[in-house]
């Protein structure tokens, strides 16, 4: 009987929670709890992601990033530095090794879900 009521009082707040347009949590698979996606859909990033590079090794370098969330998937995600596409990686993946001209200019990662939406803004590295 008591596990019942505890269902029942998990459904009751879920149930408030969606009526009074608060944002439910999703679990990801890293372990935080974080914003369930925008109603567009898109993905986004943590509150703390960000970009970063290592240092220029026989002109490449390698950039790293937090990865985002999404409702469906993060299939991919886009490097570009203005409007040229650098590198597309598949969604599990990262990082890249660009060319360090690749830091020439404003570096920026975007994420793309399984319905080919993209993040509303990047993560950036100037």
């Amino acid at each position: 009987m008591r596990t019942r009521r505890l269902i029942g009082a998990a459904w009751l707040a879920a149930a408030l929670l969606a009526g009074c347009g608060a944002s439910p949590l999703v679990q990801t698979e890293a372990g935080p709890s974080v914003p369930a996606a925008d109603d567009d859909g898109r993905p986004q990033w943590p509150a703390d992601a960000a970009l970063r590079a290592g240092p220029v090794v026989d002109g490449q370098v390698t950039v790293w990033w937090t990865g985002a969330f999404d409702a469906d998937e993060v299939v991919a995600y886009r490097l570009r530095r203005g409007d040229a596409l650098l590198a597309e990686v598949p969604g599990a993946v990262t990082s890249a090794v660009l060319p360090a001209s690749a830091l020439d200019g404003a570096l920026a990662v975007w994420a793309v879900d399984a319905g080919g939406r993209v993040s509303r803004s990047p993560l950036t590295l100037r």
